[in-house]
């Protein structure tokens, strides 16, 4: 415990170091000033009992919305508490219109754990995919408060499943029930003796994006942009994918581009605009300046924007954490290229499998795979058919989530 403990100090001591000069390490350290009181003060306004939902950030929350969606339906008269640990999922979700109290989760540390658990006092808890602060899971478990770990997924080059991981193994007995993703999680969880019930429950991002692309509305200004035009969309893109982005639109001077960088901030934006030079922006798309090079600078329009692509580019697949999601792109029916770096990505595996992406491992297989793309429409769009059904075949992790705890009667109507 004392490396753990370390570790929580010095996660928070460098925290603030960085935000004298980072915008996000601030807004990590400004966002929880006030947790506890605003916590505290939305508690005595809210008398019904509350179903607590943490994710660590954006694409953890996206993950949760289904669930959370159908926690609402089903469950009215309970209150829905969110909590994020980072500003990237907290900032864009302070508004979710399905929950009743949205904050920051403060640091782990014993005294803080117990503070928020007491004045939140949730009925159940439920984590999702990941996130584990050994005294929040401690203190709930005390407190025998029902805590759920749903769409986890699991490698073994994890903690837990080797011989330094034994905190992670004691903080994974803490769940009262953990929902996998696949039966090579569930093998994994078995390994370690976990000894609370495991199931496969599915991911239920499937579910989320086939509910985003059937509530699809058009985006005038990006049909306007693209005037028809054979069109590559490139989403939640990082300066490599830019890079190799830049040596694309010169290849192919005939395509038009909309590209989505994964941070939108006046900085990143001017990043993307010096490695493409070209590019407009969409405020000025809004004014009616033309192209064939957009570039995004705003937040919320990714999942629409891939229903206008004939081929799609989804980013970080060039950097050492990964290609980002995938399925946004693929549940419309679309062909999917991404970089090298997708092998913790279980979804981006089996679209490969299931031939309805390709990975690009440099500037040569891209164009190589573009050009093939361009040259076949067939080839093209069996690729995108296979993408779209593998998300299809996919679907149903909520209602099995929501039939478990029905089941298991964690909360009554």
């Amino acid at each position: 415990m004392f490396l753990y403990n370390l570790f929580l100090q010095l996660y928070v001591f460098a925290a603030k170091l960085m935000a004298l000069r980072n915008a996000k390490a601030a807004a990590w350290v400004a966002g929880r000033k006030q947790v506890m009181a605003e916590l505290q003060r939305w508690k005595q306004g809210h008398q019904k009992p509350v179903i607590w939902v943490h994710a660590a950030s954006l694409g953890e929350f996206e993950q949760g919305k289904p669930i959370i969606e159908a926690l609402r339906q089903q469950y009215p008269n309970y209150s829905i508490l969110i909590s994020f640990f980072s500003p990237s999922g907290f900032e864009p979700s302070r508004n979710y219109p399905y929950a009743d109290h949205i904050c920051y989760l403060p640091m782990d540390g014993k005294k803080a754990a117990k503070a928020f658990i007491e004045a939140a006092a949730p009925t159940l808890a439920i984590f999702i995919k990941y996130e584990f602060w050994y005294y929040y899971l401690t203190t709930l478990q005390e407190k025998h408060i029902p805590t759920l770990l749903i769409a986890a997924i699991f490698r073994n080059d994890q903690p837990f499943f080797k011989w330094y991981g034994q905190l992670h193994r004691k903080m994974l007995q803490t769940y009262s029930a953990i929902l996998v993703q696949n039966e090579a999680s569930l093998s994994l969880l078995n390994s370690v003796g976990y000894t609370g019930e495991a199931m496969i429950g599915g991911d239920s991002r499937f579910d989320r994006v086939v509910t985003i692309a059937a509530q699809f509305k058009a985006l005038p200004v990006v049909e306007k942009f693209i005037q028809g035009r054979t069109t590559i969309i490139a989403g939640s893109t990082w300066a490599k994918d830019h890079s190799l982005l830049h040596q694309i639109v010169q290849a192919f001077p005939e395509l038009c581009f909309i590209i989505a960088p994964h941070h939108v901030d006046a900085e990143s934006i001017q990043a993307a605009r010096m490695q493409i030079p070209e590019a407009i922006v969409y405020a000025d798309a809004e004014k009616g300046k033309t192209g064939r090079i957009l570039l995004i600078d705003r937040i919320g329009l990714l999942t629409k924007l891939y229903h206008y692509a004939d081929i799609t580019w989804i980013g970080g697949g060039f950097d050492k954490e990964g290609v980002h999601n995938v399925l946004e792109a693929a549940v419309y029916h679309k062909p999917v290229l991404f970089g090298p770096i997708y092998h913790k990505y279980a979804e981006a595996i089996e679209l490969i499998e299931a031939d309805g992406a390709i990975a690009i491992a440099d500037q040569t297989k891209a164009k190589e795979t573009i050009q093939q793309l361009l040259s076949d429409a067939a080839y093209r769009n069996t690729l995108g058919k296979h993408a779209g059904n593998y998300v299809a075949s996919k679907q149903g992790a909520t209602a099995k989530t929501m039939e478990w705890i029905q089941l298991k009667r964690l909360l009554t109507n």
